[in-house]
């Protein structure tokens, strides 16, 4: 628990954890994995996974419009979509 947050507690106090399934240590709700710069990082990553899976979509959609302007469909566009 960070210096900050164990300093606000007095001897007796209730303090609340967080229990993470896959892992048997105990957390505090305010500790490392609930900070805002993890928040941060999770966003920026999702952010990552968005432009790439945007850039994905657009290279198929110009593959299809360039196989259609050629008038036939690749064998691989064949195959999946079972043409």
């Amino acid at each position: 628990m960070p210096l900050n947050v164990w300093q606000e507690y007095a001897v007796g106090d209730p303090v609340e954890v967080v229990h993470i399934p896959s892992d048997t240590s105990t957390y505090h709700w305010l500790g490392n994995l609930a900070s805002d710069g993890n928040l941060i990082f999770d966003i920026v990553l999702v952010a990552i996974e968005f432009l790439m899976m945007a850039g994905a979509v657009a290279r198929g959609i110009v593959a299809i419009i360039r196989d259609e302007q050629n008038a036939d469909l690749s064998p691989t566009l064949r195959r999946a979509f079972l043409i």
